[in-house]
């Protein structure tokens, strides 16, 4: 109900809890809250998890908001003044001075080798307190630096209380990408915040980052009712410095359904390598019997597409063996020798049946 940090600040200020406010629910929270509601009568039978709603219960009551009788139990009124508290939380503005120029112990990216010193060192162990896989493995811990591990930890502490397994597996908040990884930026010549394991990548496939590189291959759709607007080209660079849209699709035709079918089509014949796309999304899309139906809101993709749909780029040999395979496979620019007209060629496209 009542978060950790906030409870901890609340009890921190009644003398009760002396420990650091960190938003972990330790022995020194735990022991604060039985010191809280330790007047509160008939709290001798009670569990740890009654003691903890008895004290959110005060915490309610202490701001303004009636929660009823403190018994440790959930009701109506409890739920209520909860609401009433969240409601007016949420309508509050800090102050410009409580927010502006804030003290903070981590460096800008300029600071970065200064503060942590040697890349890929200082290195610790963190295990998350749910589960996490990295490409279908369960990974027990990840490496990180040993300045952040501490925030690290807190955070996810803060991720499980907040959303609990069921929430954290459907954001994809379980799949891991990566933290510990000495190399440059995508990109760029900087080296990557991931040098130091002070980064961590999640939910790599979904995670709608611009895919820095080269193209080594385009091929644009073509046909009656298709129009593909692109500022790139075989052999173009992309960057991280601009806007990561790479073209713009538009099919037409004398209804909705025409135009999808235009687009489906359109899309299969569109081939990008050398970057990751979202061409495997789009097709999903479009495919979808909810988007056939025009069933649109703002969020189609949650509810329908939360599986990942783009897979990873090829190995740039497989691309290259691609693209030569391309350019042998075109024809011949060299003039041949003429022949006689065929009539085949003159009836053009037809069909038996």
């Amino acid at each position: 109900m009542i978060d950790v940090r906030t409870l901890q600040t609340w009890l921190k200020a009644n003398k009760f809890y002396k420990g650091t406010v960190d938003g972990i629910a330790g022995e020194g929270t735990t022991e604060a809250i039985a010191l809280a509601t330790a007047a509160v009568q008939g709290n001798a039978q009670w569990s740890d998890a009654q003691r903890r709603f008895a004290a959110e219960q005060e915490f309610l009551a202490a701001a303004g908001f009636d929660p009823g009788k403190i018994d440790g139990q959930d009701g109506p009124a409890t739920q209520a003044a909860h609401v009433a508290y969240v409601t007016a939380a949420r309508d509050t503005t800090p102050k410009v001075s409580e927010v502006r120029n804030q003290p903070t112990t981590w460096p800008r990216q300029a600071q970065v080798p200064q503060f942590y010193g040697e890349m890929g060192q200082s290195q610790v162990l963190v295990k998350p307190p749910y589960k996490i896989y990295y490409e279908g493995q369960m990974v027990k811990a990840m490496s990180l630096h040993e300045k952040v591990a501490p925030s690290a930890g807190r955070v996810f502490a803060r991720i499980l209380e907040v959303y609990g397994p069921d929430k954290i597996n459907a954001l994809g908040l379980n799949i891991y990408g990566g933290s510990l990884n000495v190399r440059k930026m995508r990109g760029g010549s900087s080296w990557s915040m991931h040098s130091w394991g002070i980064a961590i990548d999640w939910d790599p496939d979904n995670n709608d980052l611009p895919s820095p590189g080269r193209i080594l291959h385009l091929a644009a759709p073509e046909g009656p009712g298709i129009r593909f607007d692109s500022g790139i080209a075989t052999g173009s660079e992309v960057t991280v410095h601009y806007d990561p849209l790479l073209a713009k699709l538009v099919t037409w035709g004398w209804d909705r359904g025409e135009a999808m079918e235009r687009m489906a089509a359109a899309l299969r014949r569109t081939a990008v390598l050398g970057v990751v796309t979202n061409l495997a999304r789009l097709q999903a899309v479009v495919g979808h019997p909810a988007f056939r139906k025009g069933d649109l809101h703002t969020g189609f993709l949650d509810e329908h597409l939360r599986a990942p749909a783009a897979p990873a780029c090829p190995p740039p040999e497989a691309v290259a063996a691609a693209v030569a395979a391309l350019h042998r496979s075109r024809p011949d620019p060299r003039p041949r020798p003429a022949r006689a007209p065929d009539p085949w060629d003159a009836l053009g496209p037809w069909r038996l049946g």
